[in-house]
C-alpha cells in the first residue's frame, strides 16, 4: 500500500470517529421560561450543595483542631478558618434575604473573598445586574469580589 493511500484511510478514519462523536453528544436547550417549581428545586440543590461543601471543610478543619500532632499557631489559624465560614454563611443569609425583598430569587456562595451570586430572573439587562450588585455591596466586606450569573 502506497503512502497516499494509507494517509487517506488515515484521515478518513479520524473523520468518521469525529462525526461518531458529534452526532453521539446530547444537546442540551435552555428553556427561558422556567417554570417556578423548577427554579425553586434548583435553588434548593444548589443551596445544599453549598451548605455540604461548607460543612465537610468545618468538619475536616474541626478533625485537625483535635489532633495532639497540631501545632498553637496552626490552631488558631484553623479556627480563624472556621470563623471565616461561619460569618461567610451568615452574609450569604443576608444576601438572600434581601434579594427575596425585592421579590428576586438567588443563590449565593462565597469562596475565596468571591460573592458567587446566581440570580434566577427572565429580565437579564446592565440595570438589572446594577441593581443586584448595588444590594449585594453595603452587606459585604471591602475585600469581597461579587460575581453575578443570571441563570
Amino acid at each position: 500500500m502506497n503512502k497516499q493511500a494509507l494517509a487517506f484511510i488515515s484521515m478518513f478514519t479520524l473523520v468518521l470517529m469525529l462525526s461518531i462523536y458529534y452526532v453521539s453528544l446530547e444537546t442540551i436547550t435552555p428553556q427561558d421560561n422556567t417554570p417556578v417549581s423548577d427554579v425553586t428545586s434548583v435553588m434548593a440543590v444548589l443551596n445544599e450543595q453549598n451548605l455540604e461543601k461548607k460543612n465537610a471543610l468545618v468538619l475536616q478543619l474541626k478533625e485537625q483542631l483535635g489532633s495532639s500532632e497540631t501545632s498553637e499557631e496552626k490552631k488558631k489559624e484553623v479556627l480563624s478558618k472556621i470563623e471565616a465560614i461561619e460569618s461567610n454563611k451568615q452574609i450569604e443569609e443576608r444576601i438572600v434575604d434581601a434579594l427575596e425583598q425585592k421579590g428576586i430569587k438567588g443563590v449565593v456562595n462565597i469562596e475565596d473573598d468571591i460573592v458567587k451570586t446566581h440570580v434566577f430572573e427572565t429580565e437579564k439587562s446592565n440595570e438589572k445586574a446594577d441593581e443586584i450588585m448595588r444590594l449585594i455591596y453595603p452587606l459585604i466586606t471591602s475585600d469581597q469580589t461579587i460575581e453575578l450569573v443570571f441563570s
